[in-house]
């Protein structure tokens, strides 16, 4: 068994030569199975290009999955349930309670633990560990290779915590799903007489590298790609160059099998001659000067807001003069979390559809405001900014004219808390069309709204 790797840079046709093969296994042997293992957030993409890649634009023996994918079809083709275990909110209620517990024994997490978000980090850096096979033991014996107090005590409390852990999920019966996966792998009827293809990683925890070992294995010919520009060992080997952590996964490849056909693919096909030129040349020194007739257009503005009007007013020139469609524009960005609700609102205005992958808080779901605005809104006694952050959830039955109508008038007459429960407005002068347009709203705000919940809540309740 020679694993055949794909070596080359980005747009240089290694995912099509994946592709042709995929396609030369479905006509040869149609009756074998194909796994596509890719990051779990591009099956839905190597799905759909691998449909349009073939001519009959479908297939049924091809299995692109991620890797937690892979392990649900493991367990499924073998008649298993996978058990779903903890989820992660309760990961971190069993750590906040070892937290609690070894609050005597630990000295520097006990003040850091009562910091919000602690136990997120804890996590995280626990999941860190198992993922790459630091033990407890591994933490402990490295305290006698530091100079720093400080840090020795961090690592000996760390591996406190971690065994503690470990010990806690063990007597949960949480089990590890991917090492599950790498011990139930053999007996899968889905292995028999399988090709597999690993496309869109750049580096694998060790965890994964163990899964990737089995799967070659077992596998009748297995295929992988890697974003290397090129094999120059003296440029990509240095610690902290660009491509350091691919040219490790090349190398790792290459001394467990020694026999790998290597491809190295050197031509670029996509992109415009600028951008190729701009990704062979923006990390080198000195930069060379792009030499094509084509440019870059930078725009500089003085707020994050003109910047999105400027990204949108092109999209829509694109639109309307090149005649491209939506899905052909993509906005890439550094800094979601400055950028991202920004660009939405801009898009909005625009008219412009789109899907954001950003990450939100379930808090600031709309849902999730117009529950917590109810209590709010009793707590505060129907505080100004309690009421009106409530019926801009969208989720009370009134259209935003009529909330911004109504918003402007009670600015002006001062209305807020104990005057919401009168029947009765006797606001706004001699304008009695204005006071009867705003005596409707409110009665509806009042009944449909107010009033149930300040008799809900006066109502008292057993938990």
């Amino acid at each position: 068994m020679q694993p055949q790797l794909y070596i080359g840079g980005a747009g240089t046709g290694k995912t099509t030569a994946c592709f042709a093969e995929i396609e030369r296994i479905l006509q040869d042997h149609p009756d074998h199975q194909i796994i596509v293992l890719v990051p779990d957030p591009a099956t839905y993409m190597m799905e759909r290009k691998l449909a349009e890649f073939r001519q009959e634009k479908g297939f049924t023996t091809v299995r692109v999955v991620g890797m937690t994918r892979l392990a649900y079809q493991v367990y499924q083709s073998l008649g298993k349930v996978k058990e779903e275990g903890l989820s992660e909110i309760g990961k971190k209620l069993v750590l906040r309670v070892l937290l609690k517990q070894s609050a005597g024994e630990l000295d520097l997490f006990k003040q850091a633990a009562k910091q919000p978000h602690f136990g997120d980090v804890i996590q995280g850096l626990l999941t860190e560990c198992k993922a790459f096979g630091v033990t407890p033991e591994d933490l402990s014996g490295a305290v006698k290779h530091v100079d720093s107090m400080v840090l020795g005590r961090k690592l000996q409390e760390l591996s406190l915590l971690l065994e503690r852990y470990d010990a806690a999920l063990e007597e949960l019966g949480v089990q590890d799903s991917m090492e599950t996966l790498i011990d139930l792998l053999p007996q899968s009827p889905l292995m028999q007489g399988c090709h597999v293809f690993v496309d869109g990683f750049h580096w694998f925890t060790p965890l994964q590298y163990r899964l990737i070992q089995r799967l070659f294995s077992l596998s009748e010919s297995c295929h992988m790609t890697i974003s290397l520009p090129s094999l120059e060992e003296e440029v990509h080997s240095r610690k902290g160059s660009m491509y350091f952590r691919v040219w490790e996964t090349y190398r790792d490849m290459m001394t467990w099998y020694p026999e790998a056909v290597v491809h190295d693919m050197n031509t670029v096909y996509r992109g415009t001659p600028v951008l190729q030129q701009l990704n062979t040349q923006f990390f080198k020194t000195p930069m060379k000067a792009n030499t094509t007739e084509d440019s870059l257009t930078m725009v500089s503005a003085y707020n994050r807001e003109r910047e999105a009007d400027a990204v949108c007013r092109k999209i829509l020139a694109y639109r309307q003069e090149e005649e491209h469609r939506w899905k052909d524009c993509t906005i890439i960005l550094r800094d979601m979390e400055s950028y991202g609700d920004v660009l939405e609102k801009a898009c909005m205005n625009y008219g412009i559809p789109f899907f954001s992958d950003q990450r939100k808080m379930m808090t600031s779901h709309p849902l999730a405001e117009f529950l917590q605005g109810i209590f709010h809104v009793y707590r505060t006694f129907f505080d100004h900014d309690a009421v009106f952050r409530l019926l801009k959830t969208d989720f009370a039955p009134f259209t935003r004219e009529e909330v911004d109508r109504l918003e402007n008038y009670c600015l002006e007459y001062g209305i807020q808390g104990a005057a919401w429960l009168r029947d009765t407005w006797n606001y706004g002068g001699e304008d009695d069309e204005r006071r009867a347009v705003m005596q409707d709203l409110h009665d509806r705000v009042l009944h449909q709204l107010l009033r149930p919940i300040y008799d809900c809540c006066k109502l008292p309740h057993t938990g």
